[in-house]
């Protein structure tokens, strides 16, 4: 008698549980300036500072936006190109980093549905609220981060020239190869 063979196997189903390790490159350490690979148009090529890595395995990201008007984003640490650059952080920007909880974000939010028409509404305009990080710590850190930049030399002449270069967008001319780049 011939055996049968599914064409579809069984799945195993597999317990969700938490974000697995993610092992972050060695030139990614705090203080690292980095250059975004991915994202939006507007982000694209920009240089920002390292802070920190996420529990699920993303990289939390600032600007800062007195600098370089970047926001504080996360971004998965494949999207990013690490420089040679270094910024020591502050005390400040670390104690602070370290209160940020990011569990709520990754969670999506349910709304409840309202039958009735906005039309005939109150006139109550309810505002949005971003839950994921708090304004206070995030103006301490962006606080730290332009203090950090501002005494990363005695010279003011090489603070002058970071804070350009972190301006400054990335971007590949004719005859530039990025294999024979030294970021």
């Amino acid at each position: 008698m011939k055996q049968r063979y599914s064409l579809a196997p069984k799945l195993k189903h597999k317990k969700k549980g938490h974000y697995p390790i993610v092992k972050l490159r060695k030139s990614l350490v705090p203080g690292t300036v980095v250059i975004m690979a991915a994202g939006h148009q507007n982000h694209r090529g920009r240089r920002m500072i390292l802070l920190k890595q996420l529990e699920s395995g993303h990289i939390l990201l600032a600007g800062p936006k007195a600098i370089n008007r970047m926001p504080m984003l996360h971004m998965m640490p494949s999207f990013v190109i690490a420089t040679s650059a270094r910024i020591p952080l502050t005390e400040q920007v670390t104690s602070n980093v370290e209160k940020l909880n990011f569990t709520q974000h990754f969670k999506k939010e349910q709304k409840k549905k309202e039958k009735s028409s906005p039309i005939f509404a109150d006139g109550s305009n309810e505002e949005k609220k971003d839950s994921r990080i708090d304004p206070e710590i995030e103006k301490a850190i962006e606080e730290g981060l332009v203090a950090s930049v501002e005494n990363f030399s005695k010279d003011a002449l090489d603070v002058e020239i970071v804070k350009m270069y972190l301006k400054s967008k990335f971007s590949l001319r004719n005859g530039q190869f990025p294999h024979n780049l030294k970021f």
